[in-house]
């Protein structure tokens, strides 16, 4: 953990809306930059990495936080840090590792950021795993940094990092802050209060509706095309929410029908036309269908919120990387539909 230095205390006037410019973006092996860059940009907003990066470098509350649960139950003495982003020399592997923080005595943290609408590359979490287990002194630990809904729904790849924070967690701990300065009209009142609120709208789930995300649009894509393939062009994908709220919405072909997949938990909801249905009256009704008309295994009649749906109830679909590793399930899943 870092004290915090005053020398980007007078942020607050520049920085709305200014973008905090943290280490030079740059490096290729061998180079490095402890520097950290106050400056305007007008128009633009900090980033997750931006805001996280800033924290470590002037031993913010938010850095604090990040040092302490990636250490736990002992975080390093508090000391002076350099910051790095996008650092290609910080793992074997090679891979780019989103910030990398040097505390004294050798300590050093790697840290990954996700923002809204973000997901694993294949074995990443699993290279950060690496990293700390390759340094016999302890000294190296990994965290991650994302919307708690990230967190949740990737459970699996969360718990090879050291620690894990949450952008809520983040946005709570600098508010906090605020209250805790004896001014709260100060420029470092101010500027603690300006991050809290940058990194709750970093974890808005609203912003994966505003970004253009290449493996959404491609896992969209695949869904899309079979559905057609087994409906012989009756059933059509619609919307694809993105990764945050990884909800695939089909284009009804009948008035009132919706249908939706819900990526994780991984159903598929058909919501009947009429919502005065019971759940009882809609499951005698299906099961007075003849058998070639039935639902096959797999589906079942239950409850989204105030609608009755007729659900199909499959596994998770935790990664959107490639479509192909969930066709088969989701081929399944779309025979009934």
């Amino acid at each position: 953990m870092v004290p915090h230095r005053a020398g980007c205390a007078r942020w607050p006037q520049a920085l709305k809306p200014a973008h905090v410019g943290a280490v030079d973006e740059h490096h290729s092996r061998g180079r490095s930059s402890s520097r950290l860059a106050c400056h305007r940009s007008r128009g633009l907003r900090p980033s997750v990495d931006v805001l996280v990066a800033h924290g470590l470098a002037t031993g913010s509350p938010a850095g604090d936080l990040l040092w302490t649960r990636a250490f736990e139950p002992n975080p390093p003495p508090r000391g002076s840090a350099t910051v790095r982003r996008n650092v290609d020399d910080a793992r074997s592997d090679g891979r780019e590792t989103a910030i990398v923080a040097k505390a004294g005595d050798g300590y050093r943290l790697l840290v990954e950021d996700k923002a809204v609408g973000g997901h694993f590359e294949d074995r990443q979490a699993a290279s950060y795993k690496a990293a700390v287990d390759a340094d016999s002194s302890g000294r190296t630990r990994s965290c991650l940094v994302a919307p708690r809904a990230f967190i949740d729904a990737f459970k699996e790849g969360a718990a090879l990092f050291s620690g894990r924070v949450s952008l809520e967690e983040l946005a709570r701990v600098l508010s906090h802050a605020v209250d805790a300065t004896a001014d709260p009209a100060s420029e470092l009142a101010l500027g603690y209060a300006y991050r809290s609120e940058r990194y709750r709208a970093c974890a808005d789930p609203r912003q994966a509706s505003r970004q253009v995300f290449p493996p959404a649009v491609a896992f969209g894509e695949g869904h899309r095309l079979l559905a057609e393939q087994v409906s012989q062009r009756r059933l059509a994908v619609g919307d694809f929410r993105g990764p945050a709220g990884r909800r695939i919405g089909f284009a009804p072909w009948r008035r009132g029908v919706a249908l939706w997949h819900n990526l994780n938990p991984g159903t598929i909801d058909l919501y009947v036309p009429l919502r005065t249905w019971t759940g009882e009256a809609l499951r005698v009704w299906l099961g007075n269908l003849p058998a070639g008309q039935q639902p096959p295994s797999g589906w079942s009649v239950t409850r989204a919120g105030a609608a009755v749906v007729v659900r199909y109830t499959g596994f998770p679909v935790l990664d959107i990387s490639s479509f192909e590793a969930a066709r088969p399930d989701i081929n399944k899943a779309l025979l009934w539909t």
